[in-house]
């Protein structure tokens, strides 16, 4: 599902930049209530229109918060995509994530990015870790440690970070010895 952030700034020019920490409350609550009526296991695109002008204190306010409560659990299967058109509206949720300490997903100028608050190590194992979900599509543990080294446990580590972030999907899936697994999707075919 797309949803332009436009929607919720109650005003309907662009020329009215979105700053403040109050007027990025009310937009968050607005926001939420989409969040509320939508069906576990979508893809919501919320895209920032070229234009608009969002500080960072906006975007901590809204995005930040939302990408927050994602990594908590706040809110179970949903997944959030955020597409930005400028720099600076890129560089902004880039501060607010890395302050918040939490991940997300980006679309800026045609190309995914993923956006961390981790450590080099860290950073470098989760941007593997999704890149191989996202050229897989549909990938297990076992099949990671099958095709790239490490063993599943690792694999499922990493996997699972990856999904408590809402980065990838995860589905349950019986195996024919009678024993259960998890297969890990991307999102990428959602949008």
């Amino acid at each position: 599902m797309r949803v332009s952030i436009r929607e919720f700034l109650g005003h309907p020019s662009l020329d009215e930049p979105a700053v403040t920490r109050p007027f990025g409350q009310t937009v968050y609550r607005r926001m939420a209530e989409v969040l509320k009526r939508t069906r576990a296991h979508e893809v919501i695109r919320f895209e920032v229109p070229a234009g608009l002008l969002m500080d960072y204190s906006f975007c901590d306010e809204t995005l930040g918060r939302m990408y927050k409560e994602l990594a908590t659990g706040m809110w179970e299967n949903l997944y959030i995509i955020t597409e930005v058109a400028s720099e600076l509206q890129f560089d902004n949720l880039g501060a607010s994530i890395r302050l918040r300490k939490v991940a997300a997903r980006v679309l800026f100028q045609n190309q995914y990015h993923l956006v961390v608050a981790e450590d080099r190590k860290g950073l470098d194992e989760l941007t593997e870790t999704i890149d191989l979900v996202d050229r897989y599509r549909r990938v297990t543990a076992a099949d990671l440690a099958r095709d790239h080294g490490l063993n599943p446990t690792a694999w499922n580590n990493r996997l699972a970070r990856a999904y408590a972030q809402r980065l990838i999907f995860r589905a349950p899936e019986v195996l024919l010895s009678g024993g259960r697994q998890y297969v890990y999707e991307t999102l990428l075919d959602k949008v």
